[in-house]
């Protein structure tokens, strides 16, 4: 961590993914080295130094008492994966306040955590963050997204030398969401992740679109959730599907919608951490990233690509081997029969009856 200051009022990208910061001329802000960086190549500041003494840096051999900032830029999947975490770190500080500095994506994680008493905006100016007792170093953890072989809980709190004594990822939602969920509808619903752009890690979209087909054939009604800038069109979709792309604009509204399917298709992405917070059966697809993501969630089954270069980590749109696509999703293990027989399975063992082939359904997708 380190203290700047901006020439004027100017917006400095952070890294790759994640929001834009506006910083304050006039003022002194708190920042993760990595954003410090982006703001000196772009020539945004005028001013670094070095982070105070006070606040202290968090001790895992010391008890921790008062007051603590944990500072956050991850993305809103890491976000989840931070709350066994933070519950550990209660468990074991239980007189410790803990408060988050944010953007507003993983806030609204943060917001739904029995964990966190206060979430304040970031960056986080000078005097503010002297009134700290201490912090948490979350920039150890800036590179270990991806650790092959672990979960991101563990990953996460071996990087800041916590325990992990709590395996839970409580989120409190409104009174009324479960109550409205718990009324089941007629036909089996599967809520499907759609992808983000062109990520590696989003499932092929004439892939998709053929597990949507499988589905509808079986008698499975679909939600489509994620981003609507794809252009995936459903033709003849009829009333077997329901398009919720892009219309859930908060964490608490996509939550609501994966509380009420009865089972989760989603590749490696914040739905997907979602879904297994909220313990909802979950189908989880991977490729590029690991599967060992899936492992902390009681209620998912993860299918994992065999293909020689899976998992190869990469998450933006450039495939390390050159090709214009994953190639690592072209495997049986990952393709739409084996997707929808997960389907099927999980939508079984919680006492959901699928039908043999739905009525009037179209599967010419």
């Amino acid at each position: 961590m380190q203290v700047v200051s901006a020439h004027t009022t100017l917006t400095v990208p952070v890294e790759r993914g994640r929001s834009t910061i506006t910083l304050n001329g006039r003022a002194r802000y708190v920042m993760h080295d990595v954003e410090v960086a982006s703001g000196q190549q772009a020539g945004a500041f005028r001013w670094v130094k070095p982070l105070p003494s006070r606040p202290r840096r968090f001790d895992p051999t010391v008890k921790c008492t008062g007051r603590m900032v944990v500072p956050f830029i991850g993305g809103l999947g890491d976000a989840v994966s931070m709350l066994p975490v933070l519950g550990s770190l209660r468990q074991q500080n239980p007189r410790v306040q803990i408060q988050v500095t944010t953007t507003s994506g993983p806030a609204e994680v943060f917001a739904l955590s029995g964990h966190v008493q206060r979430i304040v905006r970031y960056p986080m100016q000078l005097d503010e963050w002297s009134r700290y007792d201490c912090y948490l170093t979350m920039e150890v953890v800036h590179e270990t997204a991806q650790a092959p072989g672990r979960a991101l809980p563990e990953v996460f709190a071996s990087a800041l030398g916590i325990e992990l004594t709590d395996a839970s990822f409580a989120l409190n939602l409104p009174d009324g969401v479960d109550a409205a969920a718990a009324s089941s509808s007629s036909v089996p619903l599967a809520g499907v992740v759609v992808g983000e752009g062109q990520s590696l890690r989003s499932y092929p979209q004439s892939m998709l679109r053929e597990l949507i087909a499988q589905l509808v054939q079986r008698g499975i009604c679909c939600v489509l959730l994620g981003d609507a800038e794809e252009d995936l069109s459903i033709p003849g979709s009829g009333p077997m599907i329901t398009d919720m792309r892009s219309r859930t604009p908060t964490v608490l509204a996509l939550a609501v919608w994966l509380r009420a399917v009865d089972v989760v298709v989603a590749h490696d992405s914040f739905v997907m951490h979602l879904a297994g917070a909220l313990g909802r059966p979950t189908v989880a697809l991977f490729a590029p990233t690991a599967s060992a993501h899936a492992a902390p969630y009681a209620n998912a089954v993860a299918l994992a690509s065999t293909q020689d270069c899976s998992p190869c980590h990469e998450t933006t749109d450039r495939c390390p081997r050159g090709f214009d696509r994953c190639v690592a999703w072209d495997c049986s293990t990952v393709g739409p029969q084996a997707v929808a027989d997960a389907v099927a399975q999980k939508l079984h063992r919680h006492g959901r009856g699928v039908p043999a082939v739905a009525e009037n359904a179209s599967a010419a997708l």
